[in-house]
């Protein structure tokens, strides 16, 4: 992807673009709120990161898995910053080769994805029973490809391809298109009822339908189609959905359908178990536009709940876990086949002109962060700090992404302003409320520039994760 990037769209080379990174992994910071929070580990999962990963827990934990992370403790990333100047001086070889600038971007690639680091990565599966070997890695060349596209009324979503949750938000929008929101109310109980179930009756669609498309056939026109989106309204009522809801009928796709049939209880207890021992938020996010007006959105994951490669400072990733091991599923692990993985990066036009490019963090939040904040500029008209900022809601009726695929049942978690103001609506509305502290981390860390109606590019960061707005 970076690759690709610099030498179709880019103008500097890949060793300028990695010279900050590779002094700031080399020289360190102070570790922040966020980090702390998500490495503020008991002594025992310590020493269970230590006993499991290793090489992982000898970067987080520098100081001996015994000693916990403090916050402000220097972090310096040696192995990283040795991997980045590695990369930086095989495109700066190639140069002094003579090879042009697009031939000296490709050699850095081949230096990863063919040399040492692929070799280190194939080397560390086979001794560790994975499933990834040389080829996978020699073999594997990005791609450019068609976004998907909705359209709701004057606005034109751009998302990333169905391997992704990026159909999420216009799928959702297209539902909530016609409906009087602004007359219900900024997070009035109703309001709040509204968006949430049309979120849970988008990601019933996206669990039955959406997958890597080189794999399965897509109906995306259809789900993201008016005519679909008046048959899913129909289906909102009054009370919470006490399950998740039901899929709709698209005749010759999709694999297992998701509805309220399913229970997470299904998922062995042991695969349940595991799953619990999870270590911090695994997503970044960067939205940035240049002099010329050129927008790229990127949401890179994953931190250290997967093994590191040693003397690399790369982590392995661990997005296959968004696969599901039912084989009718759309979303079932194959050979070669990419998990329909929760990460998203969305642009918005509005009459054919760039308004906003967004992303976050946050797993099965994302979608409902982007959609929240979205619903705040254009249906309440604030801007993009008070879209970012203000307080959110987050349902967690329908299955996880991510094994063991657990939910609870009319799920509805919110944060502490709505929860003071309107959890006992809520309940009486059949939802199962939860409390969570004011700008909680898990519900995402939205990173928005927007143009303003008189051509001004806004800027806004959330305060819940490091997030950080910036111009010059």
């Amino acid at each position: 992807m970076i690759a690709a990037l610099l030498q179709e769209c880019g103008n500097k080379s890949f060793a300028e673009l990695a010279a900050p990174a590779i002094e700031l992994a080399r020289s360190g910071f102070p570790m922040h709120a966020i980090m702390h929070r998500n490495l503020d580990l008991s002594w025992y999962e310590r020493l269970g990161m230590r006993v499991l990963m290793p090489s992982t827990a000898e970067v987080w934990f520098p100081h001996g898995w015994w000693q916990p992370a403090q916050l402000n403790q220097k972090m310096t990333f040696p192995d990283l910053a040795n991997s980045l100047q590695n990369l930086a001086d095989a495109e700066t070889s190639a140069l002094e080769k003579g090879l042009s600038r697009e031939a000296a971007i490709e050699a850095m690639r081949d230096y990863f994805y063919h040399g040492p680091i692929a070799e280190q990565i194939a080397e560390f599966h086979r001794g560790n029973g994975g499933l990834l070997t040389a080829s996978d890695l020699s073999n594997y060349h990005g791609k450019w490809e068609q976004p998907v596209i909705g359209h709701i009324g004057d606005y034109t979503f751009f998302g990333n391809g169905t391997w992704s949750q990026g159909i999420m938000e216009p799928l959702v929008l297209q539902m909530l298109q016609p409906l009087p929101l602004k007359a219900m109310g900024h997070n009035s109980p109703e309001y709040i009822h509204t968006v949430t179930q049309a979120i849970e009756l988008a990601m019933s669609d996206r669990d039955t339908y959406v997958a890597d498309s080189d794999f399965v056939a897509v109906p995306v026109e259809v789900l993201l189609s008016a005519e679909y989106a008046t048959e899913r309204r129909a289906l909102m009522t009054d009370k919470a959905y006490q399950a998740p809801v039901q899929a709709g009928e698209i005749a010759h796709f999709g694999g297992t359908r998701q509805g309220g049939q399913q229970s997470s209880t299904a998922t062995p207890k042991t695969l349940r178990d595991s799953a619990q021992f999870a270590i911090g938020q695994d997503t970044s996010q960067i939205s940035v536009i240049d002099k010329a007006g050129n927008a790229v959105v990127i949401t890179p994951s994953d931190f250290p709940k997967s093994p590191m490669l040693p003397n690399t400072g790369i982590n392995l990733g661990d997005r296959m876990t968004q696969f599901r091991l039912d084989p009718e599923h759309v979303n079932a692990l194959q050979p070669g086949k990419r998990p329909r993985i929760t990460p998203h990066s969305v642009i918005v036009f509005k009459d054919d002109q760039f308004l906003l490019a967004f992303s976050t963090p946050g797993g099965d939040m994302q979608a409902q962060a982007l959609v929240q904040v979205f619903l705040n500029t254009s249906v309440f008209g604030m801007d993009i700090q008070q879209a970012i900022s203000a307080p959110r809601f987050y349902s967690i009726n329908s299955p996880s992404s991510f094994s063991p695929h657990e939910s609870t049942a009319a799920g509805l978690r919110l944060e502490l302003p709505l929860y003071q103001a309107r959890a006992k609506a809520m309940e009486n509305l059949g939802y199962t409320v939860l409390k969570d502290p004011e700008w909680d981390k898990d519900f995402g860390a939205v990173g928005g520039i927007l143009r303003s109606a008189d051509g001004k590019l806004l800027v806004g960061a959330d305060p819940r994760e490091e997030t950080t707005a910036a111009a010059r």
